[in-house]
């Protein structure tokens, strides 16, 4: 395995394992807000049923008192006496009437005895009940110092029952007011301090705050009520308060002191707070908060945990890259490819490799470059001749037989005779003359030796002696064919004037015959192929190097028949 390669993928596998973890951690917190706010709804509900027991109570104790015979009769003292009606009989004199301030006093202490009878039929009354009542006479000679105590009497008098909350010197009350008789009312208050407010929600975790006096009442964490109190303004649905400060992330399981810490996933909130309006009184309100320290804390833990665990199997993936040994597999080279280079190595520099994808493509593609170089480069200046070297021999379908061939002969290993040049058409190893034989040209070489010309013919007047016949071309035997630079000299001396056709019949014999002596096999070679490939290789030889003609020789190299092409300037 690549070293890279596997850091790579680590890199990959941690990087899909931070996503996953931070979706994880973020879903976690969000459904612990939600128990959060189910749990603070919750308190709300409970502190909203304290309340309403609270106000039940105080309803039924004034309703019970105002029954009460004693205070009907000193609301009713009040009251103006009829006009007087003179006496017939002279009689003593009636006591003076009670003064207003008697009046008062007598309603308030009937007041307080009807409440508490009937408060004792609910158990012990709490501490610092409050009791206010007042005849319609009363309550316009004297009025109530608290505006919120005259108000609720006002509405008692107007035979409206009254239940709310209420500001007596400078505390927070809840009350309810009931009418006594037709001129009469009774108001009857109850503190809510900070141990009613610990007793409603008790059990749930959350703080009860109410505000709306000159001092907040709070069921816990005085020092953070007015600040909560300020976060929760007039929200009715659960809110954010405050941000959650730096946590404790070492392992209870770990002896090691470790710094605090914040949320890796941004700010979190310190507690969530909803509030309510309370009835009757203006600015007020109850404000219910719940911590979400205990909940969040564990998720910021698990944070640091998953990003400390991260690191430590990035660290591992980078010790264990170094351990380990690259290997790559080598590619599998293609047939098609090994055969082209082995061609190339044996000079065709005609030959291509195929086209290939990846690094065995890189290397086809230097391949042929070098081929293509070596083809274009010029042929150094010490060469005369291009060797041409048989191929092995193809054989031949049937369908592509001349119907126009001799019959073909087993290769003889003395030499051809003139006679044989009738047989020039028998068919011989057509494969032995491909295209590659014919492909190398030669470069200009050294003028041959002048070739003595033939006498002029006689004139007219005299008879034409015949001309004596050529004479047969030199031949090439196997020891000498073996040394090829020996050979070199040994070119046919032929004149311009030298019948050309003649000169390729006599290739021809001496290349078959060579053939044979090698234990060569000419099956399927006819002389008219072989002629056409050295008239084509000719054209191509004249037109490159601008001479004048090509003269061919045979001679054996490696063992095997194989031709040498000279210019002839």
């Amino acid at each position: 395995m690549n070293r890279l390669k596997l850091w790579l993928f680590a890199l990959l596998v941690m990087g899909l394992a931070a996503a996953g973890l931070r979706w994880a951690i973020l879903d976690l917190r969000k459904q612990a807000l939600e128990g959060v706010d189910h749990r603070l709804l919750a308190a709300q509900g409970g502190a909203e049923a304290a309340e309403r027991a609270l106000s039940a109570e105080l309803a039924a104790v004034a309703g019970m008192a105002a029954q009460d015979e004693r205070l009907a009769t000193a609301v009713r003292a009040g009251l103006p006496s009829p006009e007087p009606v003179p006496p017939k009989k002279r009689a003593a004199p009636a006591p003076p009437p009670p003064t207003p301030e008697q009046l008062d006093g007598s309603v308030d202490q009937a007041a307080a005895d009807a409440v508490s009878a009937a408060g004792a039929l609910f158990g012990s009354p709490p501490p610092g009940r409050e009791v206010r009542a007042a005849s319609r006479e009363g309550l316009s000679r004297r009025p109530p110092v608290d505006a919120d105590a005259a108000a609720f009497l006002q509405d008692a008098l107007d035979h409206k029952v009254r239940r709310g909350y209420a500001v007596l010197s400078g505390k927070l009350y809840a009350g309810a007011s009931v009418p006594v008789g037709d001129r009469g009312a009774l108001a009857v208050f109850s503190p809510l301090d900070d141990a009613w407010a610990a007793a409603a929600v008790a059990g749930t975790g959350a703080t009860l705050i109410l505000a709306g006096g000159p001092k907040l009442v709070a069921s816990g964490r005085p020092a953070e009520a007015e600040a909560l109190a300020r976060a929760a303004g007039t929200s009715l649905s659960p809110s954010d308060a405050g941000r959650l400060g730096l946590l404790d992330v070492a392992p209870t399981w770990l002896n090691l002191k470790l710094p605090r810490a914040k949320s890796l996933l941004g700010p979190l909130p310190a507690d969530r707070v909803v509030a309510r309006p309370l009835s009757g009184l203006r600015g007020g309100r109850m404000i219910l908060a719940l911590p979400d320290r205990p909940v969040l804390a564990p998720l910021v833990r698990l944070e640091w945990y998953s990003v400390a665990a991260l690191l430590l199997v990035l660290l591992l993936t980078i010790v264990f890259g170094f351990l380990i040994k690259p290997t790559e597999v080598a590619a599998p080279v293609p047939p098609e490819l090994v055969d082209a280079a082995r061609r190339i190595e044996k000079g065709d520099f005609s030959t291509r490799a195929p086209v290939l994808a990846g690094k065995v493509g890189t290397v086809a593609a230097a391949l042929n470059r070098a081929a293509e170089a070596a083809q274009a480069a010029p042929v150094a200046p010490a060469s005369v001749t291009s060797e041409f070297f048989a191929k092995a021999p193809e054989p031949q379908p049937a369908e592509q037989a001349d119907p126009f061939a001799m019959p073909v002969r087993a290769a003889r290993t003395a030499p051809v005779g003139e006679a044989a040049v009738v047989s020039d058409t028998a068919r011989l190893d057509g494969a032995n003359l491909s295209g590659s034989t014919f492909e190398a040209a030669p470069v200009p070489a050294a003028r041959p030796a002048p070739v003595p010309s033939r006498p002029a013919p006689p004139s007219p007047a005299r008879a034409a002696a015949p001309a004596p016949p050529p004479a047969p071309p030199a031949r090439t035997t196997p020891a000498a064919a073996a040394a090829p630079d020996a050979q070199a000299g040994a070119v046919r001396a032929v004149g311009p004037e030298m019948d050309e056709e003649q000169h390729w019949r006599d290739v021809f014999r001496d290349f078959v015959r060579t053939r044979g002596e090698c234990g060569e096999s000419a099956e399927g070679l006819t002389y008219e192929r072989f002629r056409q490939k050295l008239e084509t290789n000719k054209g191509a030889l004249v037109a490159k190097y601008g001479c004048k003609t090509v003269r061919f020789q045979v001679y054996v190299k490696d063992g095997k028949a194989a031709l040498k092409a000279t210019p002839v300037r």
